[in-house]
């Protein structure tokens, strides 16, 4: 059964719409909303198979609605697109996801929800009060030191993203620090994570994750997700800006942060 009641069914539809609104305002945050509100209902292992489809299509829709964005100078100088750094993906990946059915996610998350909120807090305050250039699409640094954040982060990303399916901050985070524009946060983001899905549910399917509930879970939480992303994208077309889009970032990711805390605690 996928439902007990019908306040279950209302709240959990609340929170898939929620989810897909603020990725369809934001490029992010689907996951770490889906993930838990449906977690108070059903086991995580059920969870966050089921979500890998909402999570495929939501990236899909918002790169074609960025596909002028996207252009060979960007996939060849951006080192999250780099084949090093996907293979290294894959292996965190599927680390991740093996301990999906061994370890509890309780003290990740503490962990990661209390990392979020200060650097979450640093660079909202840093914003206010230092105005520097963002970076277009076709800029990219190429110095030792970006190249070891950007492995950094897409390591830590891809176990996260296997383990409790909460990979986005990792990039998020990486996006804010290295100041790319709203457009170029949008392709990297969604490509990177477009890029893993398949290799996501490979993982899944080969640890024997799928069944009937996992299934009937996923289409209904795609369905919901989806409405909420439509939502979302025309609230940014119309009335989010460039500057305002950062600090809404910014907001969230903090605000995800001390959710992550509260979970973990109660």
């Amino acid at each position: 059964m996928i439902f007990s009641s019908n306040i279950e069914t209302i709240l959990q539809v609340a929170g898939l719409l929620a989810a897909g609104l603020v990725q369809g305002v934001c490029g992010f945050g689907m996951g770490l909303i889906a993930v838990g509100v449906l977690v108070v209902f059903h086991p995580p292992r059920i969870v966050i198979p089921s979500l890998l489809l909402a999570y495929f299509l939501g990236n899909c829709v918002l790169l074609y609605e960025h596909r002028k964005q996207v252009s060979k100078p960007i996939l060849r100088n951006n080192a999250f697109m780099s084949p090093l750094c996907i293979g290294i993906s894959m292996l965190g990946l599927f680390f991740g996801a093996s301990l999906l059915g061994y370890l509890e996610a309780d003290k990740v998350c503490i962990f990661l929800g209390i990392t979020i909120c200060i650097i979450s807090a640093y660079y909202f305050f840093q914003e206010i009060d230092v105005k520097r250039p963002l970076r277009s699409p076709q800029y990219e640094d190429k110095t030792k030191s970006a190249y070891a954040l950007t492995f950094l982060t897409s390591t830590f990303a891809a176990l996260l993203e296997g383990f409790v399916g909460l990979g986005g901050p990792p990039v998020v985070i990486y996006s804010i620090i290295r100041r790319y524009s709203r457009a170029m946060f949008f392709v990297i983001f969604n490509l990177y994570f477009m890029i893993l899905s398949p290799i996501r549910f490979a993982i899944y399917a080969f640890n024997d994750l799928y069944n009937i509930r996992t299934v009937k879970l996923g289409v209904f939480a795609c369905v919901f997700i989806s409405i909420g992303l439509a939502l979302g994208i025309c609230i940014r077309s119309k009335y989010v800006s460039e500057e305002s889009f950062r600090k809404i970032l910014i907001v969230l990711l903090f605000l995800i942060g001390l959710n992550l805390i509260r979970k973990s605690l109660s």
